[in-house]
């Protein structure tokens, strides 16, 4: 391990951290979570935060990072599973509502710090880069999905947009209101929307 490695225990404490801060803006919002609420919240001393963050930005950065890399890890390992590219598709629509509905705090959490991202423009540059991220990401099942002749012809990017954006607006009503969405029977009815516009054979 070299000097500037950090040990598989301070590795573990900043993972604790990180996941303390993500409950945090979950419980009371990004704004609240200043680094004494965090803190507490861990059962450390500010002092401990900053050994391991250089400051409060460094530490929701890298909450934020994880609040898009634990999800995306989660779906992809499952898109990777599947045979067919519909099949790839329908999972990573239903992976991801299942992570969603299995990691509520990390839905929460994402929509604030989604929501402060407008007057915020580091915090807009992260979530940026995610969102194309993702997009990205989605454009590439659907691509391959053409080049094998299992879906339409049709534009890639846009498609790719109108379908993690639909999908994030989900996100954004059952955070609002856990109720208003059976969100097993509503992934059902995205899905079946989306291969009535995607598939050949639809």
């Amino acid at each position: 391990m070299s000097a500037n490695q950090p040990s598989f225990i301070e590795q573990a404490r900043r993972a604790q951290i990180v996941e303390t801060t993500i409950e945090t803006i979950a419980a009371i919002g990004l704004s609240g979570a200043s680094l004494g609420t965090i803190a507490k919240r861990a059962g450390v001393s500010t002092g401990v935060l900053t050994y391991h963050f250089a400051n409060k930005d460094d530490l929701i950065e890298q909450s934020i990072k994880k609040l898009f890399e634990a999800p995306n890890a989660f779906v992809v390992a499952r898109v990777d599973g599947q045979g067919t590219h519909r099949e790839r598709l329908r999972s990573y629509v239903t992976a991801t509502l299942e992570f969603m509905r299995s990691n509520r705090e990390y839905a929460v959490a994402l929509v604030y710090c989604q929501g402060a991202a407008g007057s915020d423009a580091n915090l807009s540059r992260m979530v940026t880069r995610h969102h194309g991220q993702i997009r990205k990401y989605v454009g590439r099942l659907l691509r391959a999905g053409q080049e094998a002749g299992e879906f339409r012809s049709f534009e890639v990017a846009p498609m790719a947009g109108l379908v993690f954006a639909s999908i994030e607006g989900l996100m954004l009503q059952w955070v609002i209101d856990t109720d208003a969405l059976d969100m097993d029977q509503t992934g059902e009815e995205l899905v079946a929307t989306m291969e009535s516009r995607i598939l050949v054979s639809a």
